[in-house]
């Protein structure tokens, strides 16, 4: 899983620094809309069924772009990995739902390649709110920690609903958290273009 590593790139950010490991979470590390209970429920399947919509993939469109190409790239390929994990759930066939665990894996060292390079162009940047950014991207890696551990004990544990839960918090850090520092990367942008002039 160690294909997103950046060789080139020599900084030790937050999520670098700070690995997550299965064994460190603990009840405390969670806060009450994201803890394990919440995700063990919807593995468990004691989400309500009537929430579990097939339709509801992952649609990049404009409104979510963060205005930095590389940066959007990367969220146009966690939204495919989510969506793949849709489709994963929409079948039945036991080779699909092997793979559950592999997808959730890819997902979690996705995450951490796709926070580690927005968190250090934020940093490049000085954006002031970098560490509670910081801190809600360690919490989304934490949870599909959780949720691959939950897999791994039995594959046919991943639904729908938990996917959708992953998905749904996503959009909603992209298009809320991920959003109030674009106007902060424009200004910076251009007084760093009017020095370059000069």
């Amino acid at each position: 899983m160690g294909q997103y590593n950046d060789s080139d790139n020599e900084t030790d950010d937050e999520l670098d620094d700070d690995i997550i490991d299965e064994d460190e979470i603990d009840d405390e590390d969670v806060n009450d809309e994201y803890d394990e209970d919440n995700i063990v429920d919807r593995l468990e399947g004691k989400a309500d069924p009537s929430s579990m919509r097939h339709d509801n993939k992952i649609e990049w469109n404009q409104s979510l772009s963060v205005d930095i190409p590389e940066i959007d790239e990367l969220q146009k390929r966690v939204f495919l990995i989510l969506n793949g994990l849709v489709n994963n759930r929409l079948e039945h066939d036991e080779d699909i739902v092997k793979d559950s665990a592999g997808m959730v894996a890819e997902l979690t060292e996705y995450s951490r390649y796709y926070f580690s390079k927005e968190e250090e162009y934020l940093r490049k940047c000085g954006y002031p709110d970098i560490e509670c950014h910081s801190k809600e991207h360690r919490q989304f890696i934490k949870n599909t920690i959780n949720l691959r551990r939950q897999v791994a004990e039995d594959k046919k544990n991943l639904s729908y609903d938990t996917v959708s839960f992953l998905r749904d918090w996503l959009v909603n850090h992209i298009s809320h958290s991920d959003q109030m520092y674009v106007p902060f990367v424009r200004i910076n942008g251009y007084v760093e273009d009017c020095r370059l002039r000069r």
